[in-house]
């Protein structure tokens, strides 16, 4: 039973990162912006894949202090979960590249 329970909190988190990706695609980023912060509130288990989608939602409308925000954000959660370590280093230099150019 607390295996199937597991796997629907991941898939409620999948239906959020999903969401939050077709705000990334329409252009909607401060959309993008709170359905991540609902999604922390939540206390569902969350992988990369929410936060990934704001970053890219918000780097796309420049708004990149909030794209960094949202970096330090998920490399805590990373920290707390032990997510893989490659997930922060690609963001880094998506970020930094957007900063540059």
């Amino acid at each position: 039973m607390s295996a199937l329970l597991g796997r629907q909190r991941v898939n409620f988190g999948s239906r959020y990162g999903a969401a939050i990706s077709a705000c990334e695609k329409a252009g909607e980023w401060t959309a993008a912006c709170a359905l991540l912060k609902s999604l922390q509130t939540s206390g569902v288990d969350m992988d990369a894949f929410p936060f990934s989608a704001t970053i890219s939602a918000s780097s796309r409308a420049g708004e990149w202090q909030v794209a960094l925000h949202i970096l330090s954000q998920m490399k805590w959660h990373q920290a707390q979960h032990g997510w893989v370590q490659g997930f922060s280093c690609f963001f880094v230099q998506m970020v930094q590249q957007g900063c540059e150019g």
